[in-house]
């Protein structure tokens, strides 16, 4: 079979669809997306489980539409809490539940086992390479 020269952002782009793919159909058995589970491993990793939305939307590069839909759908689950903030009513922080705390943790090893899938074909040294080159290509692009 003849390959066709990909630039560098389009092998990118399909990894990221190959992954997402992958990673939906590990975590349909668990009634997530994707999407959602990146939500709960985010607010599991912040001080206090919890961010705004605003906040979340510039983490995940979306619209404050895509974010507020993300964070209904996982408030509706129970796996989390949404609240407006005290001081001004026009901010909604979202807090990670006991149930999403809990989801994180058994959704763990499918995660770790798609991680491992994407980098079968490398070393130890080439996995950490490849982590390096795309953590520099990443923080350089930010605007």
């Amino acid at each position: 079979m003849e390959q066709v020269p990909l630039s560098c952002g389009e092998l990118i782009k399909r990894l990221d669809e190959r992954m997402s793919r992958k990673a939906n159909s590990e975590l349909q058995s668990y009634g997530i997306t994707f999407a959602q589970m990146k939500m709960l491993i985010i607010l599991k990793c912040r001080e206090n489980e919890e961010a705004t939305l605003k906040e979340l939307e510039r983490l995940f590069n979306v619209t404050q539409a895509t974010m507020a839909g993300i964070a209904s759908r996982l408030e509706r689950k129970g796996l989390v809490e949404g609240y407006t903030d005290s001081r001004d009513r026009r901010i909604k922080h979202v807090r990670l539940s006991e149930s999403g705390r809990k989801l994180c943790i058994q959704t763990r090893n499918s995660l770790q086992k798609g991680e491992k899938w994407l980098l079968k074909s490398l070393d130890e040294e080439e996995q950490l390479t490849l982590q390096t080159l795309l953590r520099k290509i990443y923080d350089n692009t930010q605007s």
